[in-house]
């Protein structure tokens, strides 16, 4: 039986999603002193142009404002969103958190240069089936 979760319902993503297996650095940018100047690196699992999924040591609950920086080769400068996490789930028993991240501050260039790495990497996915 495979780990992954069967979506039976209706999809509600705006955007494509493609694997985007990089590390990515965050920030909770709650107002907590402690956590405004704790840097963590997650592992991103997917990404759009509207949001990510990522793997984490660190418990985020739903609402909290994280800085992300994206660092991806095929572009040549680094991109800061502010994400929201709309959902966190234990996802190991080692305390391995699952967080979906919706975009909601990214500047308009950043977003059209997600925009063309997702679809370019959606067809090279399309291309190799």
């Amino acid at each position: 039986m495979s780990d992954q979760k069967k979506f039976l319902g209706k999809e509600k993503r705006q955007h494509k999603r493609v694997p985007f297996n990089y590390v990515v650095t965050c920030r909770d940018c709650s107002g907590n002193v402690e956590s405004v100047s704790h840097f963590a690196f997650m592992h991103a699992k997917n990404m759009s142009a509207g949001g990510l999924l990522l793997e984490s040591k660190y418990y985020y609950p739903p609402t909290t404002l994280l800085e992300i920086k994206l660092s991806i080769p095929s572009i040549s400068h680094s991109i800061q969103v502010i994400g929201e996490v709309i959902r966190s789930e234990q996802v190991q028993q080692n305390n391995v958190f699952s967080l979906g991240i919706s975009f909601v501050r990214i500047d308009d260039n950043c977003r059209q240069s997600l925009m063309k790495f997702v679809d370019d990497h959606s067809e090279q996915e399309e291309g190799s089936l």
